[in-house]
């Protein structure tokens, strides 16, 4: 009866578990796949500006579309998901955002907490927007 409730991970467990596995991924990749990788002398320095600029494109991002508008969709196949009016302007609005985050870690010297701080800000976003399977909208992942 006086069984401790097992209620989960708690956020700040669930982002370090995140990380922890893209820090995996990220030498799996480089393991498997060396070409991938970047020389570290051909890595610029990560400025203060470029962390500073994405962090104004996020800022933008939420100050634009509704991430409980985004959360409230549950039923969206894959062709609606397109042409939906919240959905489809909050994905174009993620590209450069994710594609600031990629150059970050391709292109930078970006120490992997910072990245890794960056990035749960971005998948915020991302789950927000979530992942259309089987005609359910998924945010979980």
């Amino acid at each position: 009866m006086n069984e401790k409730l097992n209620i989960g991970k708690t956020p700040e467990e669930l982002a370090e578990e995140e990380a922890r596995e893209m820090e995996a991924y990220a030498q799996w990749m480089m393991d498997a796949k060396p070409e991938l990788a970047a020389s570290p002398a051909k890595l610029r320095e990560c400025s203060p500006e470029e962390i500073v600029e994405f962090e104004g494109l996020l800022e933008e991002f939420e100050a634009g579309h509704s991430l409980e508008a985004l959360y409230a969709l549950d039923d969206l196949t894959f062709e609606e998901s397109h042409v939906h009016a919240i959905r489809e302007p909050a994905r174009k609005a993620l590209i450069p955002i994710n594609d600031k985050l990629n150059a970050l870690r391709n292109e930078t010297t970006i120490s992997s907490e910072k990245y890794a701080e960056l990035e749960g800000k971005y998948n915020r976003f991302a789950r927000a927007m979530g992942m259309i399977r089987n005609n359910k909208v998924e945010h979980e992942r």
